[in-house]
């Protein structure tokens, strides 16, 4: 009976040893310094207790005292990665500024029809009276001639209506100038909202599809 006790006492310690063996190489374990796979400039991978800073931003692993991997660290984005992040960031805020204004492509085009009816409208009112003006002046001129060729002066009346149509004629041609350069910047900025459009739809659908 007391051999027994003994042989009980014993185990226990050895149970007591081991278990505070364990709980130290763990604790020396949490402790230890990580450890770092990386590739060199040689592309040759190396196991290291330090990460130099010029392989980090190239990507590294973190190890346990095995050898094991704990944590994966991803390469950092080069400029081009970081110009393009923002580039598709930029386009996805465009997307939605122009959501909150159309539904579709089809109402930007049919928006843009409208805007541009409405100028060309205006041009082709501009156009008629600058006919009807270049008209008058040709009269006018005429009429003054009428005058110049019988050795007669022209009266005063008809000099200021001649200065008077040609002021409105060159207002006229300057407003038709402005309309034609409206339409044309119209036109661009809505294919550009047609392209905006169609580039944040086909981003955020990937987007879509990679987050399902």
């Amino acid at each position: 009976m007391l051999k027994h006790h003994h042989r009980s006492i014993a185990v226990l310690c050895s149970a007591l040893a081991f278990s505070v063996f364990a709980a130290a190489s763990v604790h020396a374990s949490e402790n230890e310094s990580p450890r770092y796979r990386y590739k060199n400039s040689e592309g040759v991978p190396v196991i290291s207790n330090t990460m130099p800073a010029h392989y980090a931003q190239n990507g590294y692993e973190i190890l346990d005292r095995s050898n094991n991997v704990v944590k994966i660290v991803p390469p950092a984005p080069s400029e081009e990665d970081v110009e393009k992040a923002k580039q598709q960031r930029t386009a996805l805020a465009a997307y939605e500024l122009l959501k909150r204004r159309y539904s579709s492509i089809d109402d930007i085009e049919r928006a843009k029809d409208r805007r541009l009816q409405n100028i060309n409208t205006n041009i082709s009112i501009l156009k008629g009276n600058i006919n009807t003006l270049q008209a008058s002046v040709s009269n006018i001129v005429n009429e003054a001639a009428e005058f110049e060729r019988s050795g007669r002066q022209v009266p005063e009346n008809i000099l200021s209506q001649l200065d008077d149509v040609k002021k409105e004629l060159s207002i006229s041609e300057d407003l038709l100038t402005y309309r034609e350069q409206e339409y044309s910047e119209i036109a661009r900025d809505f294919d550009d909202d047609i392209r905006a459009f169609l580039i944040g739809e086909m981003m955020q659908k990937r987007q879509n599809a990679e987050s399902n």
